[in-house]
């Protein structure tokens, strides 16, 4: 009950962060087609880093027996994992798509909110394309427009404020998120308490 609860709060858990954005509207009836191609048809070359992450994340308990019984096979397996990790960054930056462009962003595991140029209407659908730095974990997944709001003064080049709230995601993509989340506020707290006793000294 407790982890099921420790789960569940990770999952709202926000931080302030920049991640690479491409996003699209599509039609509200493409969405069953959407998910079904994303489940069922082949990985690109986008999302392939975020889908190696997740094997690797369910093998973890294996290689930490493979060590314990055969430390050189280990390191051997540990090394082929970094090459595909490495092969599968080469795809994602040499893909043929959109540039991606860096914004500031409000991100959970349920949603974000972000700054656009144009207007967006409410309940609009959204395919969304998410590159997380450093990892450069491509996730692809579907948002529902829940809130514009027209703030010219934060931002005169991006004045309209998006918030969207994820309509779907894969489980290993939300998991690879919420890690990423939580990893970034401890990467926050540390600055913060070295820039605290930095003001002590």
């Amino acid at each position: 009950m407790g982890s099921n609860s420790a789960d569940e709060r990770r999952r709202y858990f926000r931080v302030d962060d920049v991640v690479s954005l491409n996003f699209s509207v599509i039609p509200a009836d493409s969405l069953t087609a959407c998910i079904e191609r994303l489940e069922r048809g082949p990985e690109s070359s986008f999302t392939l880093p975020a889908s190696l992450a997740a094997i690797s994340q369910e093998l973890r308990g294996n290689m930490e027996k493979i060590e314990q019984l055969n430390p050189t096979i280990a390191a051997y397996l540990r090394g082929l994992d970094r090459k595909i990790d490495l092969l599968s960054t080469v795809i994602l930056k040499q893909q043929n798509e959109a540039p991606h462009v860096s914004r500031a962003v409000n991100l959970s595991a349920v949603g974000m909110a972000f700054r656009t140029e144009q207007a967006l209407e409410l309940d609009a659908l959204l395919e969304l394309k998410l590159l997380l730095y450093p990892s450069l974990t491509g996730i692809l997944t579907y948002g529902k427009v829940i809130k514009c709001v027209h703030e010219p003064g934060i931002d005169p080049d991006f004045p309209q404020r998006v918030a969207v709230e994820f309509a779907y995601m894969r489980d290993h993509d939300r998991d690879l998120l919420i890690n990423h989340v939580v990893q970034c506020q401890y990467r926050q707290l540390q600055e913060r308490r070295r820039s605290l006793d930095l003001d002590n000294n």
